[in-house]
C-alpha cells in the first residue's frame, strides 16, 4: 500500500513539476531541460517529501515520467541511466547534490524550484565520468562493445592470412569483397 501511495505521490509531483515548467518558460523563455534532469529533479523532491531512500525514488519518478513523455524507448533507457548518474555522482559546489538537497531549508512550496536550480547546476558529463571511472570505465555499468567488431577480426584475420600467401583466404577475401559491391551499388 506504501509503495502505490508513494507512487502516486510522485505522479502529482510530475504535474506540479510540469506546471511549474510551463510558468518557468511563459517568464524566461525557451527550456533547455533534458529529460535526465526532469526525472532527477522529481526523484530528489520525492525522496526529499517522502523519506524515501534514493534506491527508492527514482524508480518512481521513471514511473511517473514513463507515461508522460513521448521518446524512444531508447531514449527513455539512455534519461533514466543519465538520471542516476546525476543522483549517485553529481555534485554541485563539489557536494552531492542527494546532501544538498537534504540541508535545503524552504517551505513545501518552495522545495521544487530550489531542487530545480541545483539540478541545472549540475554537470552531466562530469556525472558520467565519475560513473565510469567508478565503475572502471565502463559506461552505465556496462563493458564498451562495438557490435562489428568481431567481423573486423575476422577480416584482419583472412589478411594476415593473405599475406602469409593461403589462397583459400584470397578466395574468400573475394567473395566478401564481391557481396560488399553487390550490397552498395
Amino acid at each position: 500500500m506504501e509503495t502505490i501511495e508513494s507512487a502516486q505521490h510522485a505522479l502529482t509531483l510530475l504535474k506540479v513539476y510540469d506546471l511549474y515548467l510551463d510558468l518557468w518558460k511563459r517568464e524566461n523563455g525557451p527550456d533547455n531541460r533534458g529529460l535526465a534532469r526532469q526525472i532527477a529533479v522529481v526523484a530528489l523532491v520525492t525522496r526529499r517529501q517522502l523519506g524515501l531512500s534514493a534506491h527508492d525514488a527514482l524508480p518512481l519518478s521513471v514511473l511517473a515520467f514513463r507515461k508522460s513523455v513521448d521518446v524512444t524507448p531508447g531514449a527513455f533507457r539512455k534519461s533514466h541511466s543519465h538520471a542516476r548518474a546525476l543522483l549517485d555522482h553529481g555534485t554541485v559546489g563539489g557536494l552531492p547534490i542527494w546532501q544538498l538537497v537534504s540541508q535545503i531549508d524552504v517551505n513545501h512550496e518552495q522545495l521544487l524550484p530550489k531542487v530545480d536550480a541545483l539540478v541545472q547546476k549540475m554537470n552531466l558529463p562530469a556525472a558520467l565520468a565519475a560513473r565510469a571511472a567508478l565503475l572502471g570505465g565502463t559506461r552505465g555499468g556496462r563493458p564498451v562493445t562495438n557490435g562489428r567488431a568481431h567481423v573486423l577480426e575476422g577480416v584482419m584475420g583472412l589478411l594476415a592470412k593473405v599475406a602469409r600467401g593461403d589462397a583459400g583466404a584470397s578466395v574468400e577475401l573475394d567473395a566478401i569483397s564481391e557481396l560488399i559491391s553487390q550490397r552498395t551499388a
